[in-house]
């Protein structure tokens, strides 16, 4: 498969990139008939300097295109493990009561605390999300194993008829330790919000 560089910085720090320089000073250095050693003997005995020099360029080279490649990986492994993180809160839906109120139930079964954990919506099957409110407000933080059981209403008209246990998805939003704002709705999979 052919490689795309999609930034002049991805040709550099790539192989085509220093062999191509390299080159290029070869061939500026012969086309212009400048060779630093001169014919004098006593002139080439800087030449290991110079190969010298090069390999010191070299290896800072290769030593900075493995730290960039490392701290890439270590990047992507972070992001996987909030993302999974994010797979153990859920909020899960109560019954409804008379003064038009709906009990719902956010649970944190990861190993981290979350924080800034809000209700947001409810999804009812054939309906439209209904925007809900929290009386007490958002939850700071959401421990591991404690949960979070809490009133919402409709922030705007009544509920939807259909509201039940098997028909309604709680939608939720939260942010892990690293400050990742997270959505979630019901069991699937949660989204990243920022």
């Amino acid at each position: 498969m052919k490689k795309v560089f999609k930034h002049a910085s991805q040709f550099l720090f790539s192989a085509w990139g220093f062999v191509s320089g390299l080159v290029f000073a070869l061939v500026v250095m012969i086309g212009t008939r400048y060779w630093p050693f001169g014919n004098d003997p006593n002139s080439w005995a800087g030449l290991g300097q110079w190969v010298g020099g090069i390999g010191a360029l070299a290896a800072a080279w290769a030593a900075l295109r493995i730290a960039r490649k490392e701290a890439r990986r270590e990047n992507e492994r972070d992001a996987e493990t909030r993302r999974v993180a994010a797979y153990y809160v859920q909020g899960s839906h109560g019954g409804v009561t008379a003064e038009n109120r709906v009990n719902q139930t956010v649970r944190n079964e990861g190993s981290e605390p979350v924080v800034n954990v809000d209700v947001v919506a409810l999804h009812v099957v054939g309906h439209p999300p209904v925007k809900v409110r929290q009386p007490r407000g958002r939850k700071d933080v959401l421990l591991p194993g404690n949960p979070w059981r809490l009133w919402v209403s409709p922030v705007e008209n009544e509920y939807p008829s259909g509201l039940g246990a098997g028909t309604t998805l709680t939608e939720i939003e939260f942010e892990d330790l690293a400050g990742t704002r997270w959505r979630r709705i019901g069991e699937r999979p949660p989204e990243k919000i920022s």
